[in-house]
């Protein structure tokens, strides 16, 4: 079930506000914590369906993405928020270094378990069914990687920085994918700018 996109009069944008950011990362367990994952790394549907527990190192702070686009694996680096979120999940849903980090329901019944990655189809309904709790204006789960992308540059994360965290083969990939930068941005540094002649 996806809702109904008509229905929502409010402006949908490229990426999710802040406040939906926090509505959605707020849901119950599990769900929540799982899009904190997304919303905090960035990282792609596919990489995120195959992400076991094991690969979440809470010590070091980092992600460990095997076999990423391209074949290629990568570390990207947790925030501290997001490590006291998936340490939680962990214990909260008794979750084992080799599970999955996204529970399926084989056969369609009441049993969760977490021995494969979920499937296409049952990320889109939970995806659909998170976005539906959390009462914001539905996009597609890409949209967590540019919100990801355009907080990072917001937040003067350089931009071959993020690109490494994002796994682009090019920082140019990264410059015009996710660049996403309004007037509002580009307005505040010039006032800056007129601060520090003052």
């Amino acid at each position: 079930y996806l809702p109904n996109i008509k229905a929502a009069p409010r402006k949908i944008t490229s990426v999710f506000t802040e406040a939906e950011v926090s509505a959605l990362c707020s849901l119950p367990s599990p769900n929540g914590h799982l899009l904190r994952i997304l919303f905090d790394t960035g990282i792609r549907k596919a990489e995120a369906r195959h992400l076991r527990a094991r690969d979440c190192n809470l010590g070091t702070g980092e992600l460990l993405i095997l076999n990423g686009k391209g074949g290629k694996d990568r570390i990207v680096p947790m925030t501290w928020r997001l490590r006291a979120s998936l340490a939680e999940l962990v214990i909260v849903e008794g979750i084992d270094p080799v599970d999955y980090m996204w529970a399926t329901r084989p056969g369609g019944g009441k049993h969760l378990s977490r021995k494969h990655p979920i499937g296409e189809g049952s990320f889109a309904r939970w995806w659909a069914a998170c976005i539906t709790a959390a009462g914001v204006c539905y996009r597609n789960p890409h949209t967590t990687r540019h919100t990801f992308a355009t907080s990072a540059l917001r937040h003067g994360v350089r931009l071959e920085r993020l690109s490494l965290a994002l796994g682009h083969a090019s920082i140019k990939t990264t410059a015009d994918e996710y660049a996403h930068l309004t007037t509002a941005d580009v307005a505040e540094d010039i006032l800056l700018l007129e601060r520090d002649e003052a």
